[in-house]
């Protein structure tokens, strides 16, 4: 299961934010979020924002734990640029182009299905022992019956 947040038409240049959202894929939520509060960028501030939405989401409407959660994807996309207008040099106008990011993250569960199978197994051959149990007692009276079967008719 996985949850995901969207932070849209953010004020931030697409490919320096770019640099700090490959830093986190793959990484888990709280290392991440370590990561992020670290980092001394626009970008990573913002990052962290959406990254605590998607947890948020994870736990709330799927109802996940935190401590499970790693970052699935994270990635940028360009928004709208917002044209604007500066004085250049010899007084002409030069273009100044705001560009802005639709920033993503996707946040998924661990799996754990190495505990899971594990315990499985220990289920099965606990159940295999005390079938094997059973079986050796069963046999055991099945033997007491008839010992005690042929003493009586003697």
């Amino acid at each position: 299961m996985e949850a995901k947040a969207t932070a849209r038409t953010v004020l931030v240049v697409p490919r320096k934010t770019r640099l700090v959202t490959r830093l986190i894929q793959g990484k888990s939520v709280i290392d991440a979020t370590n990561m992020l509060s670290n980092m001394n960028k626009k970008s990573a501030r913002l990052v962290n924002k959406v990254l605590l939405s998607a947890t948020a989401n994870a736990e709330n409407n799927l109802k996940l734990d935190r401590n499970n959660l790693y970052v699935k994807s994270a990635y940028v996309n360009d928004g709208p640029i917002l044209k604007r207008h500066r004085f250049g040099s010899r007084s002409h106008i030069d273009r100044h182009d705001k560009k802005t990011s639709h920033i993503t993250v996707i946040v998924a569960e661990k799996a754990v299905k190495a505990k899971a199978t594990k315990i499985v197994k220990e289920t099965k051959k606990e159940e295999k022992v005390e079938k094997k149990v059973v079986k050796k007692e069963t046999t055991k009276k099945v033997a007491t019956k008839k010992a005690t079967k042929t003493k009586k008719e003697n």
